[in-house]
């Protein structure tokens, strides 16, 4: 069953959503069916292409103007927030860093303000439609807050067969020591946030493999025995995490 349903997803991931209309909704899962419905009109496609926003960084960076992930915000301060980010996209649906803030709130915030996982899995598939390799990144986020680490790890390895962008290149980073808990990575190339390393197929070494452009230099701390939500930059460049 999951085979066919994966079939129906890679179908209408190349035939649009045409193919989706001969299945009833609740004969798809949750995932596929919001992974399936998040094709948008053509135009979307073109904005990697035509916005000077290209790195994960910077999508996330533009992403922090319109909800911050350092804030801590209230009940009603986080209805709010939905309601406006809401609003914006409504005006401006081709903006891929405005759709990556919306993901992360629907993805982190509680049901009773807003949260959603049908909307964070809908909206990270629209990142996906403006841009395959962030689309991937997005849809490993709302995994790894779901805790689902396996649907997590294998949208991040999808990420890799993304072709490289002209000016890009991939860098590799490495852990080959024994871990107590588990293993992540931050830097200049994902705005120092953290995301998992994961483990190699031979069980000895973490990687993660990260897309950047060529003309930069990839400022990283691998993060062992991870306790803290999000620390903070000057945490992490003083260790102060520990």
């Amino acid at each position: 069953m999951k085979l066919y349903l994966h079939c129906i997803f890679i179908a209408c991931v190349l035939m649009g959503n045409s193919f989706l209309t001969v299945l009833r909704s609740d004969e798809l899962t949750h995932e596929t069916y919001f992974a399936a419905n998040y094709h948008v009109e053509n135009e979307h496609k073109n904005f990697h292409s035509e916005s000077p926003i290209n790195t994960f960084a910077e999508v996330d960076v533009a992403a922090d103007q319109y909800a911050s992930t350092k804030k801590i915000f209230s009940f009603q301060e986080e209805i709010q927030l939905r309601k406006t980010l809401e609003k914006q996209i409504e005006a401006d649906s081709h903006n891929i860093a405005l759709t990556w803030a919306l993901m992360r709130f629907y993805a982190s915030a509680p049901n009773f303000a807003g949260g959603s996982t049908s909307l964070a899995i809908q909206y990270a598939g629209y990142v996906y439609s403006l841009n395959q390799y962030l689309g991937c990144l997005a849809f490993e986020y709302v995994y790894n807050k779901r805790k689902e680490l396996d649907h997590a790890e294998s949208w991040y390895r999808q990420s890799l067969a993304v072709p490289l962008p002209k000016d890009m290149y991939w860098e590799e980073i490495v852990y080959d020591k024994t871990p107590h808990q588990i293993i992540k990575v931050t830097g200049n190339f994902n705005n120092w946030k953290t995301q998992n390393m994961y483990m190699g197929y031979r069980g000895t070494t973490y990687r993660r493999r990260i897309m950047v452009p060529k003309c930069e230099t990839c400022i990283y701390k691998v993060i062992v025995d991870y306790t803290m939500r999000e620390p903070s930059k000057q945490q992490l460049i003083n260790e102060t995490y520990w």
